[in-house]
Formats: structure tokens, sequence, C-alpha cells
């Protein structure tokens, strides 16, 4: 099966590296040099990164391993879905580095138990509040809630899975996954604001045009049941902040929900907070006095900036 998956002509030497690394003995780099070949190293980890036989079943069954043979313990490898050809390799892994007294093995049912008891709800409502606070902007480039959200939980199972065994408790666990989820979504955040995505937007029909506009002279239509789109057109044009004279990227930026110590200080708490869980219009009215901005001013330049947009 593993030969299936890598398809490497120094199998065993290639697996051991790979291994390695995914036991934490070495570091990426380190996995890079040992392997060599640049396209075998990408083909190897591409092919390693998703692959729950790999992340899951190979890694516990070495690990188990490795404890039950210092306790004189057999180890089946059946028990965790191993296939035959793969056992010899898995039982040569070297895992010396890792204490079996700090860092407990499991069985595949009581890792799919654990993933199961840290994957809750509160963590869901977690990432649902990451996606609404951080990402959120990012439907303006075409993405979806829905599969942002998928997105980053597909890191935070991975990361879990390439952590194995290195965690002392499910509390840390879950914080491995909490940290991966923010990691990941900052990712999102730089892949999709660089400079030669920034002077685009995305159509329904999936292509893409320009909005290279005079921000300057851009003007938003303020209206309540409108104001969930208001949030995510400044979100999104906070992207651009760059254009924006300082005034005018000020307001944006915290229109958007981007922090911002001295409105925090005027509103008496964290304003980025406060744009996900105040009254939107509540938080522009106090954002207008903070800037001195008119409401008719605000409503001149919003209602540019939304046409821009659209």
């Amino acid at each position: 099966m593993l030969k299936d998956i890598l398809q490497v002509e120094d199998h065993n030497r290639v697996v051991g590296i790979l291994f390695a690394c995914l036991f934490g003995a070495i570091g990426k780099y380190e996995y890079r040099k040992l392997i060599g070949d640049k396209e075998t190293q990408e083909r190897v980890w591409a092919a390693t990164e998703s692959n729950g036989y790999i992340l899951l079943n190979c890694k516990l069954y070495a690990y188990a391993y490795y404890v039950n043979r210092k306790l004189g313990i057999p180890t089946s490898p059946a028990k965790f879905g191993i296939f035959p050809e793969d056992v010899g390799v898995l039982r040569r892994l070297n895992l010396s580095h890792l204490d079996p007294r700090v860092f407990g093995a499991y069985t595949v049912s009581e890792f799919r138990a654990m993933e199961s008891t840290i994957f809750t709800q509160d963590l869901m409502n977690y990432i649902g509040r990451f996606v609404t606070k951080k990402l959120r902007f990012l439907e303006s480039y075409g993405l979806t809630r829905d599969g942002m959200r998928d997105h980053l939980v597909e890191h935070a199972v991975r990361a879990l899975r390439r952590q194995y065994p290195r965690f002392k408790s499910e509390l840390h666990a879950l914080n491995v996954c909490k940290r991966t989820i923010h990691n990941a979504g900052m990712g999102l955040i730089e892949y999709w604001t660089r400079d030669k995505r920034q002077a685009l937007h995305r159509e329904t029909d999936g292509t893409f045009t320009a909005v290279n506009v005079p921000l300057e002279s851009v003007q938003i239509a303020v209206q309540p049941e409108h104001e969930d789109r208001l949030r995510m057109d400044l979100q999104g044009l906070a992207a651009l902040e760059h254009r924006m004279s300082p005034k005018l990227r000020t307001y944006i930026q915290i229109a958007a929900g981007h922090s911002h110590p001295g409105f925090s200080a005027f509103i008496g708490t964290d304003n980025s907070e406060a744009a996900a869980s105040w009254d939107y219009p509540k938080y522009i009215n106090k954002l207008q006095t903070y800037l001195n901005v008119t409401p008719d001013r605000a409503a001149e330049v919003m209602g540019k900036l939304r046409r821009a947009l659209s």
C-alpha cells in the first residue's frame, strides 16, 4: 500500500525519512535535504499530506508497536488496518526520541474518539467565529463561508494527526488545532490579498474583473437591511488601502473590524470584537463620531465603494 501511495524507487529509505519527519525527529528542512531530489520531495509530501492511511493508521501502528515492544506486548497490524507488506518497514522505524512515559499510544478507535471529543460543537463554533471575525471579507474574492470553514477543519485534522503522539493531554491537542486554525486562516488572507490578486473581483460566472477605481472619490449607502453586505464590502476594500487617503484608509479599516487601539479606547472595548458583536449601525455611528465624519459624507463615500465592487 505504501509503495502504491509514495511510488519511489528507494522505498525503505524514503519511508524512514518521511516518518522521521512525521514523528518530529527531523524538521521539514532536513527532510528535503535527506530526500534530495526536489520532485520526489514534493510528490511524496503531497501524497502524504492528506492521506489517512499514512497519517492515522501507519503512525498509530508504528508508535503502538514501539511502545508495546518495550512492554513485551504484541501489536496486531490487522487491528490498525495495516497492509501486510507495510508491517516490516513500520516496525523498523527509529522512534527512540519519543518517551512513552510522556506520550501515550492510541488505538485507532481511541484516536477517533479523541478527535470526536475535540471536534465538538464548541470547536466548530470557534471556527465559525474566526471566519466571521477574520475571514469574512474574503467572500469578496469568491470564497464561501462553508468553504473557508471546511478548509480550516481539514487543516486542523491534519495537524492533529501529524502531531501525534506529541501531545500530553487532550487540552494540548485542542490547542494544536486552534493554533493551526489561526495559522491556516492567516495563510488564506496572505494568499488572497497579495498584490497580484488585490485588484481582481470574482464574478458569479467564475471570471474576474478589475476593481481599479480612484478610491478618493468613492461613496457608501449605509442601510440597516444591507449591513452584512456593507461589512463584507468594507472588508474587501481594506485590502486596497494603499490607494486611499490616510483618513479614508483609517475609516475603512475600522469599519471592516480591523483592530485600532485609538478607537478601542474611545468605545471602551476591543473594536474588532465590537464590529462582530454590536448592532452594526451603532458601531458605524461611533466610528463617525470618532473620526468626525458626517453620516451624509459616509453614505456618499460608501455608495461609490459599493458600486465599484458590484
